[in-house]
């Protein structure tokens, strides 16, 4: 498991407020639920959706998009047939993390 507490205190911004995660009635820390999920660091947090160092991550249940998955399939599309999702803030983190990740991918390979 991840210190994300620790990891907090690098990247306030990543780990700033909270999130209300599918079938609890009080919203948890954003370092509360990304320790729940076991989710790898984030890198950048948008409402329901993060980046973390391994792929794009939602924060409110366990869904999680690998970045060698990004380009697969029409993510948007198929995101957009799920009931819990908040839309907007997927293709919003969804667009950021292809940029994020091929950009990485790119600085590895130079």
């Amino acid at each position: 498991m991840k210190d994300h507490g620790r990891i907090a205190k690098e990247r306030p911004e990543a780990y700033a407020g909270t999130v209300l995660m599918v079938g609890e009635r009080e919203p948890r820390s954003i370092v509360a639920a990304a320790n729940v999920l076991d989710l790898s660091p984030l890198v950048r947090r948008f409402r329901q959706w993060a980046i973390t160092e391994d792929g794009l991550d939602c924060l409110s249940l366990s869904y999680s998009i690998p970045s060698d998955r990004l380009y697969e399939t029409d993510w948007v599309d198929h995101m957009r047939r799920k009931t819990w999702i908040d839309i907007d803030d997927f293709k919003e983190a969804y667009a950021v993390a292809k940029q994020y990740f091929e950009i990485s991918h790119r600085e590895r390979n130079a």
